[in-house]
């Protein structure tokens, strides 16, 4: 159904009066507006998606109506792919809040969000979407997202044309050309819901079939095992390794220092002169300081 927006939107603008569109202000080549109860709150989404028609005056100002009691979320404008914020301001007007910003051009689509609330009595909910005719729209698309767990949706008027997306979500659409300034529509919606599930909760993707080890992105630790265990094996073998070269180099270093210990002994002099007590060098036999004659154990 979406694809053919805007073809529709293109055939508006070739068949729509002129008069629609020559108020001397702005008018709206496309009013998108996507209601969605109870999507991420116990309320009604409101995504106004609108875009100016080409002889519109820019920049003009604008100003769009939401309801008493919304609770507005966002202005923004497209650009690059992306939602930019745009400097607004809220003004009470006419027993409705008034979004009032600045459209800078025909090319753009301008964003607008907010929530409004719905009557809730038991599992019934109800509540009422009115566009208030302020501008010329020369086409206006209306997309209704059933709420999960929802039954019995009833809209007047219908919305027909029913579709499905890749969640399971249901929308019911239509489309409405050649709205001159001063033509208000209203959507009545009406639903029963046994539980107060959110949208949001259905909206991340969801496998297909049971998940085991052998879907596809699990890993299994049973196909990882033996690299595991073998990654282990070899570093215990080379701790080991260390280990053992560890202790050689102790024992090769050990016993040469006792042999370097033992030569320094034997070669070094442990005689004193009996007289003076002067401590004698290697091959002495007469004291170097009072000239005793030592006292040597392999003196002749």
């Amino acid at each position: 159904m979406r694809k053919w927006f805007f073809a529709l939107a293109l055939l508006a603008l070739l068949t729509a009066p002129a008069a629609a569109r020559a108020q001397g202000g702005p008018s709206l080549e496309i009013l998108s507006v996507q209601l969605q109860p109870e999507e991420d709150r116990s309320s009604v989404l409101v995504i106004y998606d609108l875009k100016l028609a080409g002889e519109s005056p820019v920049p003009v100002r604008m100003e769009i109506p939401i309801p008493a009691g919304a609770d507005l979320n966002a202005v923004a404008r497209e650009e690059q792919g992306g939602l930019v914020v745009v400097p607004h301001e809220v003004v009470e007007k006419g027993g409705a809040q008034n979004i009032v910003f600045t459209a800078s051009t025909t090319e753009l689509f301008y964003r607008i969000e907010f929530y409004q609330p719905y009557e809730k009595e038991g599992e019934h909910r109800h509540f009422v979407y009115q566009w208030d005719g302020r501008y010329a729209v020369a086409i206006l698309q209306v997309d209704l997202k059933e709420p999960l767990d929802s039954r019995n949706v009833a809209t007047d008027p219908p919305l027909n044309d029913i579709s499905e997306d890749e969640y399971g979500f249901v929308y019911r659409s239509t489309t409405f050309s050649a709205l001159p300034a001063g033509s208000p529509l209203t959507i009545i919606v009406d639903y029963d819901k046994s539980s107060d599930i959110l949208n949001v909760a259905g909206s991340s993707i969801h496998p297909s079939q049971t998940v085991d080890e052998t879907t596809a992105g699990r890993i299994s630790v049973e196909t990882f095992m033996p690299w595991i265990i073998g990654s282990i094996g070899l570093v215990l073998v080379a701790v080991g390794l260390l280990y053992l070269a560890r202790g050689d180099r102790i024992r090769q270093v050990r016993p040469r220092l006792r042999h370097q210990k033992r030569a320094q002994d034997d070669g070094d002099s442990q005689v004193y002169c009996h007289q003076c007590g002067q401590r004698a060098r290697p091959g002495d036999r007469f004291c170097r300081t009072c000239g005793s004659r030592l006292r040597v154990e392999a003196d002749d």
